[in-house]
């Protein structure tokens, strides 16, 4: 038995803890009701962001350095049903040592866009919640009657 000890406090002060990011699965309603109650301006975008540079992981890290990198937009916004195609930086967010990534130039889907003072940002969080690649269409009608009505009381979160 003081073999037993020994061997896990050995294992115990050689191996380091295991953490896990857990994150709630993306989906555009609840994003819609965290985007809305936040300070900040959101532009609902459908089409194609194309990243100068990928923003790959980079690797564990305590204290990463979330990177950021130019990219342009071409779509609509879905709310005004007009194009937007603007220059954009996609902005790496990160929650400990995890950061959002895309190993992809090109985005396309529905993406929640943050608008301040003309600059526009895209979140690439390790959780998601601001790009939907392929969401269903009753989703994205739904979605858009829900903000146009300012009608969310309840949208359909699965």
């Amino acid at each position: 038995m003081k073999h037993f000890i020994i061997t896990l406090m050995f294992v115990g002060l050689i191996m380091p803890p295991a953490f896990a990011l857990s994150c709630m699965a993306p989906n555009i309603f609840r994003s819609a009701q965290f985007l809305h109650e936040q300070d900040e301006d959101y532009i609902l975008f459908k089409g194609t962001v194309t990243l100068k540079n990928a923003l790959e992981h980079s690797g564990y890290s305590n204290k990463p350095k979330p990177k950021r990198t130019k990219a342009q937009t071409r779509g609509i916004n879905l709310l005004t049903n007009k194009p937007f195609n603007k220059s954009v930086t996609v902005q790496q967010h990160c929650l400990g040592p995890w950061c959002g990534s895309t190993a992809e130039k090109h985005i396309k889907g529905l993406i929640y866009i943050k608008k301040t003072d003309q600059q526009y940002t895209v979140a690439l969080s390790p959780c998601g919640g601001t790009i939907f690649p392929a969401p269903e269409k009753d989703d994205e009608t739904a979605l858009i009657q829900c903000i146009k009505e300012q009608n969310c009381e309840k949208p359909p979160i699965q």
